[in-house]
């Protein structure tokens, strides 16, 4: 059973979060020594600027403490008016919590893919045209419900916040490594897309 460790001012406004986010600790991840922290949230945590800053603290503790945030959205309790409409759109604003450089989408494709058929994959997109909107394959995942539409416009919003995307295949081993070390995986979206 994985057990988390703390040592922290146990009266502080993380405390109580901080030990139930351990509490739902994803086994897979620990039997490779990665601890990790689930986090459910809707839209209204973005919103509410109380909220967003508690959101930040806890989030940038969680780091603090060598525990990998997994976020997803509460689909239990959202609604239309609180919900991201997929979690493109929400790492897209977790990316920008945390002042990122680097947004990383793993995906089941590869990227996007300039021919379907042959599965080959554009590598740089420095801007979004009627070119790439016509090789976008509208068919959905079985397991997402954005599509690379849905990646396209979160790699263009991300831009707006100086923030680039890659989108590659999660079923690639060693996909992140091979992303932070600059190595072809996948579709890098340039600043430019805004």
């Amino acid at each position: 059973m994985a057990r988390c460790w703390f040592i922290f001012d146990l009266f502080t406004i993380f405390a109580n979060s901080i030990f139930f986010f351990c509490g739902h600790i994803l086994i897979v991840f620990w039997k490779y020594g990665v601890y990790v922290s689930q986090l459910l949230l809707t839209n209204l945590d973005f919103v509410d600027c109380k909220r967003k800053l508690i959101l930040k603290n806890l989030l940038d503790k969680l780091v603090s403490l060598n525990l990998v945030p997994i976020i997803n959205e509460n689909d239990s309790i959202s609604t239309d008016e609180i919900t991201f409409g997929d979690n493109d759109i929400l790492s897209v604003q977790v990316s920008e919590l945390f002042n990122a450089d680097l947004l990383i989408i793993l995906s089941n494709v590869d990227g996007l893919y300039r021919d379907v058929e042959t599965k080959d994959v554009v590598s740089f997109v420095d801007n979004i045209n009627s070119t790439v909107y016509g090789v976008i394959s509208s068919v959905k995942s079985d397991f997402g419900t954005g599509g690379m539409q849905s990646k396209i416009i979160a790699a263009q919003v991300a831009a707006k916040s100086n923030i680039m995307t890659v989108v590659s295949n999660i079923n690639r081993d060693c996909v992140i490594k091979e992303i932070l070390n600059g190595d072809d995986v996948g579709t890098l979206f340039s600043l430019s897309v805004k």
